[in-house]
């Protein structure tokens, strides 16, 4: 949060795919998000690691803002409701582009909420 105040960020735009069970397909930032780590210096085996051909995240990964924005946005779009709970994040705005087969694609944006959260 503090790099997007720097640069007086309004907005966050995440690209997610998954198919009609909530399975990533790997097409968006499910995908890049790997080379966003290694560019960062980070160890992305420290967030998930491959299970037969499919990415699968740890307790760490799934602590992540971006799996947060992602998931989010897929329950939404799934259910109509979503158990994450974003901090800093609210949906500004989720468009689903054309289906390719059972892949959904989603171009999901976030509008960033500068105030810090409630305290429970």
């Amino acid at each position: 949060i503090e790099i997007l105040k720097k640069y007086d960020a309004r907005y966050v735009v995440v690209f997610t795919a998954f198919d009609n069970d909530g399975n990533d397909v790997m097409w968006g930032d499910e995908g890049k998000w790997r080379w966003m780590a290694r560019i960062a210096g980070l160890n992305e085996n420290d967030y998930g690691n491959v299970t037969e051909g499919r990415w699968t995240w740890n307790d760490l990964g799934i602590s992540t803002v971006l799996y947060k924005m992602m998931q989010y946005a897929r329950e939404v779009t799934l259910q109509g409701y979503s158990t994450i709970q974003l901090e800093y994040f609210e949906a500004a705005y989720f468009s689903p582009a054309k289906l390719y087969g059972s892949a959904i694609p989603l171009v999901c944006v976030y509008k960033i909420n500068y105030r810090l959260p409630a305290q429970d």
